[in-house]
């Protein structure tokens, strides 16, 4: 199982380091090769998805800088990258409020090849890009167990979004609230469904609302607090 996690990078966590591809850097920052994460986001959205599939191959595809900014054009050619590297499923915990061509071409070839392309709704209200084009996932509160004040009531599919506790820079753990956690979530579950060569549209039909995933790290390993 490969994954490709298009986002700021990832530190070389020493939950996740033995997991790790490196992929590719498509900003200005460092060379190409360089993926290491120098805001923290794509460290987190990778711990996420390691402490639902733990087997799973992470590729790293840096497409946002050290401060988070990001464009349309990098995420897009992360997607022809991932595709190109033969990835089982793509993470985008990433949205634009601009609708852009090139980029939904990306993501229907992904479609076109049999790769989820998992989307976070964005934090808004709103479903916005790339979601608009893949599978759009949106937050629950994990107390209530309703969609997340932040978030949009349209999205395909919902997991626990908010205090999420994950890996982060320097071999540390922060908590962090989002669509993106959310995403990354819901990306972890359709990639077991992938693994066990299961149904995924009947998985995302009968699963809008993912409750399971309480997941909190704990130096040295994950516990599930489900």
């Amino acid at each position: 199982m490969k994954i490709a996690i298009i986002d700021s990078g990832c530190f070389n966590h020493i939950h996740l380091r033995e997991n790790l591809i490196l992929g590719k850097n498509f900003t200005t920052e460092g060379n190409s090769q360089n993926v290491d994460d120098n805001f923290g986001h794509g460290t987190h959205v990778a711990g996420i998805i390691h402490s639902i599939i733990p087997e799973a191959q992470l590729l790293i595809v840096k497409v946002l800088d050290r401060y988070g900014k990001g464009n349309i054009e990098d995420v897009t050619e992360g997607i022809y990258y991932a595709i190109e590297k033969n990835v089982d499923i793509i993470n985008i915990s990433i949205s634009f409020e601009d609708e852009d061509k090139e980029m939904e071409e990306a993501i229907q070839l992904a479609k076109d090849k049999n790769i989820p392309v998992i989307c976070a709704a964005g934090n808004n209200n709103v479903i916005e890009y790339p979601a608009q084009y893949g599978i759009s996932a949106g937050s629950l509160d994990p107390t209530s167990g309703n969609i997340s004040e932040f978030c949009s009531k349209d999205c395909v599919i919902y997991a626990p979004g908010e205090n999420v506790t994950s890996t982060y820079l320097n071999d540390s753990y922060e908590t962090m609230t989002g669509t993106s956690m959310a995403t990354a979530k819901v990306t972890g579950y359709i990639a077991k469904e992938i693994k066990n060569k299961r149904d995924i549209v009947k998985f995302v039909e009968e699963n809008k609302y993912i409750y399971k995933g309480c997941l909190l790290y704990t130096s040295p390993s994950p516990r599930d607090c489900s």
